[in-house]
Order: C-alpha cells, then structure tokens, then sequence
C-alpha cells in the first residue's frame, strides 16, 4: 500500500507517480501503483473538464452581456429616432399652423 507522506511531500504529480511506481514495482505491488496512477489522471481530466466548463460559461455570459448592451444601444437608438421624427412632425404641424393663420388673416 502506498505510504501517504511520501505522496504529501513531493510537489508535482509526475514525479510523485515516478517515485511511488519504481519503490512500489520494487516491492511487487502494482496494482496499488495502477489504481494510484489511474485516481490522478482521472482527476486531472475532470479538473480540466470543469475548467473547460467554467470557460465557456464564462463565454456564454460575455456574449450575453455583448448582447444586451447591443440592444441597449439598439434601443436608444430608436428612441432618439422616434424623438426625432416626433420633433420634426411637430415642427411641420406648427409650420402648418402658422401658414393657416397666415391665410386666415389674408382672406379677413
């Protein structure tokens, strides 16, 4: 069986690995080396699994938010479009307004 404080002092997986296959080859337990081995790499690929996870979730809500503020700005926009052409409209029914008056007064 594999002695925990030799895993618990040695920095890096690979050379932990290393280590512990040639004293546990060196002893004939394998297996306990396989199973060992086998445990890391399997919690190396989930760690990259939920880092790949939390990447694209983190991709997903950028391009949400690009989103909104693209309809945001879309938004405003059109309200200062709206604003706009109402200002114009207004503009013309009180051009209108004063050409009608000024009729008015010509026919009187």
């Amino acid at each position: 069986m594999c002695r925990p404080n030799i895993c618990s002092t040695s920095r890096s997986r690979s050379k932990t690995l290393d280590y512990l296959t040639t004293r546990i080859n060196s002893r004939g337990k394998k297996r306990v080396c396989l199973r060992l081995r086998l445990r890391t790499m399997e919690e190396e690929e989930e760690e990259k699994e939920e880092e790949e996870k939390k990447e694209e979730e983190e991709k997903e809500e950028e391009e949400e938010e690009e989103e909104k503020e693209e309809e945001e700005e879309e938004e405003e926009e059109k309200e200062e479009e709206e604003k706009e052409e109402e200002e114009e409209e207004e503009e013309e029914e009180e051009e209108e307004d004063i050409r009608r008056r000024e009729r008015d007064r010509q026919r009187q």
